[in-house]
């Protein structure tokens, strides 16, 4: 194996670690707002930006926010704006998830 092999193989576990670190924090997370599987209340907004996901996220493992926007695509997940004129990524939440 050349060392190109080697940093192409390293670059796609790399990819393959922070999307799975990604779909594991969408698990209990909807593109819609839907109602909890478990309770069946109303999921809750937490609307978030590319850069609040990647701090979620940063006690597991760095994760870079191209990786982040092309999972959040992906799942089929949209940006919003909020009324302050931010855009975020329409999230909203199950407080009630358990696994």
């Amino acid at each position: 194996m050349t060392d190109t092999n080697l940093n192409d193989d390293s670059l796609e576990l790399e990819d393959k670690l922070m999307t799975e670190a990604i779909e594991t924090w969408l698990q209990c997370r909807s593109n819609l707002p839907t109602k909890s599987q478990v309770t069946m209340q109303p999921l809750m907004p937490e609307h978030k930006t590319t850069q609040e996901i990647i701090d979620d996220l940063q006690p597991m493992m760095p994760i870079d926010a191209m990786t982040v926007a092309r999972v959040m695509k992906q799942h089929e997940y949209s940006m919003m704006t909020e009324r302050d004129g931010s855009v975020k990524w329409a999230i909203w939440r199950d407080f009630d998830f358990t696994v």
